[in-house]
């Protein structure tokens, strides 16, 4: 019980940091890009001891690979949801083409293994699920 309430208190403490970034309207969008991603790379950096760039440089498939390597197997879900989160929020303000689509297609392939793994079925992963399957077949139909 204790763990799994302090797994809740990390997990909101996430919610909360990556709640925070968001765009200032007299920021023009570079300079709005710029602040956010140096934001997304502190919360990168105070959740997983590592920058963002760490995790792109990654397969999709050795993501989760380095998540185990990193902490306790146990801890793996909910470290891979985190990590989903941060890929998707970071994707919604990337204006990189090459870049969203990565971020996006990490996003939904730990967002699957969630939903493969877990015990607990959220009406919220699968809305984010068929988002970043929209976003994605949207990005195909222009290229």
């Amino acid at each position: 019980m204790i763990e799994q309430d302090y797994l809740l208190k990390i997990m909101q403490e996430f919610i909360d940091a990556i709640g925070k970034i968001m765009r200032r309207p007299n920021e023009d969008d570079q300079t709005a890009e710029a602040r956010m991603q140096a934001h997304f790379d502190a919360v990168s950096r105070q959740f997983f001891q590592q920058p963002t760039s760490h995790f792109l440089r990654l397969e999709k498939e050795d993501i989760l690979d380095d998540l185990v390597a990193q902490s306790d197997p146990r801890r793996t879900e909910g470290r891979a949801q985190m990590l989903a989160e941060l890929f998707y929020r970071n994707a919604l303000i990337k204006s990189s083409l090459v870049e969203r689509l990565d971020l996006l297609e990490k996003s939904l392939y730990l967002f699957a293994y969630i939903g493969r793994t877990s015990r607990t079925y959220s009406w919220d992963r699968e809305r984010k699920m068929a988002d970043i399957r929209r976003r994605l077949d949207e990005f195909k139909t222009e290229g």
